[in-house]
């Protein structure tokens, strides 16, 4: 009896570790499985969050390499004004290596005949009567060479180093009666509609081509036909763009146009537009602004005194 009650007590004892041993192997092995998904669920989101930084740099590139198609584009245009600019930089240096050769080409003939102007001045105190008069005929004539070389020369140094040497000042032109136009003394609103009836029939009747017709020649025609109505004006060469401008930047040209009590109203060439120094309200007109200064002339003559031919295509 006693082994039998032993015997169920083992058999017993036994299942007993059996199940405690299955079932702590469930759950070592429900805790690895708790364990690898949330691993898993860290990789997942890692790489949810990987991808929304891939397509985020994609985006990225992409627009880099827009701006990079579109800095490509700007800098071919940039070139192509580079090489543009460069011819041109050529072309102006050739015309001056041209004019400076010419120039010390010229200078070296003057100081040629300086000397042999000397040499016969000195041979005039040591020969005959009829030596002498022959000495003074050929001093006559090399005096006329020099002043021909004298006045080539200063031609030359005026085209090297443009100066308005006929040009007039403000001073000169504000308030001087010579240009106002009394013809039409008490009709300055008939004035203003003769004005922009000439600027609208040139207007009509010519074209402004840039490189291919001049403003000064336009200019000088509109003049023309102020001289031809009893208007007085003058021609104004300067840069719109610029203030206190020099001479060899000036690079269009207008008018200054005086009514009976020498106020001056302005009138654009190419254009043939009348512009008016101020508003209807009496404020001062911007538009105006550009034309306010400028070399003055009196007459064309003057003004094609002082352009050389490298800056006469304006």
């Amino acid at each position: 009896m006693s082994r039998r009650v032993s015997l169920s007590i083992t058999i017993t004892c036994a299942v007993l570790a059996l199940g405690a041993g299955i079932g702590a192997g469930y759950a070592i092995e429900a805790s690895h499985s708790s364990t690898l998904d949330s691993e898993i669920a860290e990789k997942n989101a890692q790489i949810i969050a990987n991808e929304t930084q891939i397509a985020l740099l994609d985006s990225e590139l992409s627009q880099c390499q827009s701006d990079l198609a579109e800095k490509q584009t700007e800098c071919t245009s940039i070139q192509k004004e580079l090489d543009s600019t460069a011819t041109d930089l050529s072309f102006l240096q050739s015309s001056y290596n041209a004019l400076t050769g010419y120039y010390q080409t010229a200078q070296r003939e003057y100081e040629n005949l300086q000397g042999k102007y000397e040499i016969l001045q000195d041979a005039c105190r040591s020969h005959t009567v009829e030596e002498i008069m022959d000495l003074q005929d050929q001093i006559s004539s090399l005096q006329s060479e020099k002043s021909w070389l004298q006045a080539e020369v200063s031609r030359l140094e005026n085209q090297l180093t443009p100066s308005p040497t006929h040009a007039i000042e403000r001073s000169e032109v504000w308030g001087n009666p010579k240009f106002k136009s009394t013809a039409w003394q008490g009709k300055n609103f008939k004035l203003r509609e003769k004005l922009e009836d000439i600027g609208n029939s040139y207007d009509e009747t010519h074209t402004y081509i840039q490189g291919e017709t001049d403003c000064n020649d336009m200019a000088v025609d509109i003049w023309n036909m102020l001289i031809t109505e009893n208007i007085k004006s003058v021609i104004v060469v300067g840069n719109k763009d610029m203030m206190n401008e020099a001479f060899d930047d000036c690079d269009h040209a207008w008018l200054y146009v005086f009514d009976a009590d020498g106020m001056v109203i302005y009138m654009e060439p190419t254009t043939g537009e009348v512009i008016y120094g101020r508003l209807s309200d009496g404020s001062s007109n911007p538009k105006a602004d550009p034309y306010r200064e400028g070399f003055i002339y009196e007459k064309p003559s003057d003004l094609w005194e002082d352009l050389c031919p490298s800056n006469h295509n304006w």
